[in-house]
C-alpha cells in the first residue's frame, strides 16, 4: 500500500471513529480498546477462550486482509478490508450479515 493510499484510509478512519465515538451510547465499543480505551468491559458474560468453532457464533470472511479493529456501534460492527482492490467500509448486523460496503477510494 503506498503511503498516500494508506495515509487517506488512515484519515477515513479517524473521522470515521471520531464521529462515532462523540457520540458513543455505553454500549458500543466505538474504538481501538473499546469506549474507555481500557481494552475492558465491566459488564456482559463472554467465553474466556474462542478454542473451536462451537464457542462461535458465527463467522465471516473478509474479502481481503483487514488491519483495523472491528467498530461495534448499536446493532452494526463496522470493519475495513480491502474489495476488489480498494480499501473499504464494511457494516455488518450482529448475526455477521453484511449490510453495505462501500470504497474509500475510487
Amino acid at each position: 500500500m503506498s503511503k498516500h493510499k494508506y495515509f487517506q484510509t488512515l484519515v477515513w478512519l479517524v473521522v470515521l471513529t471520531g464521529g462515532l465515538a462523540a457520540q458513543a451510547p455505553e454500549a458500543s465499543w466505538p474504538s481501538w480498546r473499546g469506549p474507555d480505551f481500557s481494552g475492558s468491559t465491566g459488564s456482559g458474560s463472554y467465553p474466556e477462550e474462542l478454542t473451536n468453532n462451537d464457542s462461535l457464533a458465527w463467522k465471516f470472511e473478509l474479502p481481503g486482509r483487514g488491519f483495523s479493529t472491528p467498530i461495534v456501534w448499536g446493532k452494526t460492527i463496522i470493519v475495513t478490508a480491502p474489495v476488489d482492490g480498494k480499501d473499504s467500509v464494511l457494516s455488518l448486523d450482529l448475526s455477521g450479515k453484511l449490510e453495505w460496503q462501500v470504497a474509500l477510494t475510487p
